[in-house]
Formats: C-alpha cells, structure tokens, sequence
C-alpha cells in the first residue's frame, strides 16, 4: 500500500502507509528511491506530511534523475510542537530534526500537498495559520492567515506559489474560486489580498441544483506548481482550469476522486 504524498521539479513522493517508507519516484524512467523514515519521526506524531524538491528550485531538474540532487522534507506534531527533518540524495542520509513550539488549538497538520516558494516550504496548518519551513536555514515558523476571513472556506482551501515568488492561496467558496497573495504594503507589513474571484458555475456550465446538505458543489483537488492550473471535482466531474486565460477543460466524470497530484518534467536533448 503506498499513498501520493507530493509532486514536485520531476519527481512524485509517496509514502507508506504507516510512514515508515518514502518513495522518491521518477515516473518517466522509472527509477526509484526507497528512503526509510527516521524512528524519531514515526514515535508518537499526530500529523505528517512531506515534500519532494530540488534544494535550489527547478534549476538542474530538467535532466536525468540519478545527476540531479533532490531533498525530501517530512514535517509532523507531536503534543504542541511542530518538527521537520531534511533528507539528501547526496548524503543520503537525514539531517538533524529541528521543532517549534505551536498553540494548543492550531496543531492540526493538513493532509494536502504544500507550496515551495523561494526558498521554503509551506503547508496548511490548523484553523489560522501556514506552517513554513526554510531550508536555508533550518527554521519553523507560522504565518498567520485571518480566521475571520478563510473559515467561510470551511478547509476547501491550498495553499500555492503566486506569480512565480509569492505565497498565496487558491479557495473556494460555493461556486466561486478565490486567489489570495501574501503582499507587502507600503509599510512593509505583510497582507493577505484578494486579487481575484472567478465564479465557476456561470464558466464550468454547472448545474444550479443545490447540492444535498452538507456536500461540497466544488472542491479543489490539485494545483499546478506555480498555481497556474486548477483541478476542480464538481458534482459532473473534474476539470482543469487555467485562471490566467480562464481556458477549462473536463479531464473525467468521476466525482470520486478527492485529491489530483500534477505532474511536469522537463528535459533537454544533448548538445543543447
């Protein structure tokens, strides 16, 4: 039994079902990773997830799988902290694991795939807060994002990478979907902004039916690295949107379907 856990710079992660495996897996040749989860990690955490990227970004990913470095970051809670631990292919071997004091009512690690922007990793963390980890320098940290504002969202909420090296935030609300940003004001005091509202019903052609009680109409199921592409399950399937050129396409009607991991690898030919 292994389960999708991340994509990301070429590579898919998955783990195993009691987290004690991590798979680092290059689906276009083939070729796998086993990584074996530190005992410190598995003993007594509430939550996990893990990230599976390049330690610079997508520089010297393009090419073959066994030449490029990769990192996996798994981050859990256990009580009221939080932790992370590092893995590198050219080590191989964990590095040491760091921890960060959280609030009591905040310590509930989301399940769904975090956002690398610049040089951290990002994840959705309780009711009010992201939780960030930067590489460079080993450090834990909470971004706080209003409660008043992203509970309306009631969790049908990613967090992604805005315009290329912005932390942001893809949620929907009903049958709209909004694309939040993490912006500097003229002070320097970090604000969460909407920069736009796409009403899905009146684009996607759905239905106006209401949906029975307590379901969800439209729920995201995957973003694309740089937040440029949606997977959205309706109550007739799912679909892929592309925001900037508000293009869609239906990719199935299964309504099943909870969580959608996209996948892109580039590569260039020799003597270029």
């Amino acid at each position: 039994m292994w389960w999708f856990v991340d994509c990301r710079h070429g590579r898919a992660l998955l783990r195993s079902r009691d987290w004690v495996d991590l798979l680092v897996w290059d689906p276009i040749i083939g070729h796998l990773v086993l990584i074996t989860v530190p005992d410190q990690v598995r003993a007594g955490a509430s939550d996990c997830n893990a990230a599976v990227l390049c330690p610079s970004g997508t520089t010297g990913c393009g090419g073959a799988f066994r030449s490029s470095p990769f990192s996996v970051v798994v981050v859990f809670t256990r009580r009221h902290c939080a932790f992370a631990c590092v893995y590198s292919s050219l080590t191989r071997a964990w590095g040491e694991l760091v921890s960060m004091p959280t609030p009591s009512q905040e310590c509930e690690l989301a399940e769904e795939p975090g956002a690398f922007v610049g040089d951290a990793m990002y994840w959705l963390f309780g009711e009010s807060s992201i939780l960030e980890f930067r590489l460079g320098d080993q450090k834990l940290a909470l971004v706080e994002r209003p409660l008043e504002i992203f509970s309306i969202y009631r969790r049908n909420i990613r967090v992604l990478r805005f315009e290329g090296s912005v932390l942001g935030l893809a949620a929907v609300r009903n049958f709209s979907l909004h694309l939040w940003a993490r912006e500097a004001d003229h002070c320097g005091t970090a604000k969460w902004v909407l920069h736009r509202a796409i009403e899905l019903c009146t684009l996607l052609e759905l239905p106006l039916t209401q949906p029975r009680v307590g379901s969800i109409p439209v729920w995201i199921s995957g973003l694309g690295e740089d937040g440029d592409v949606v997977f959205l399950r309706t109550i007739v399937g799912m679909f892929v949107l592309w925001p900037e050129t508000m293009q869609f396409k239906m990719v199935t009607n299964n309504v099943l379907m909870k969580t959608v991991y996209p996948y892109a690898k580039f590569y260039f030919p020799k003597g270029l």
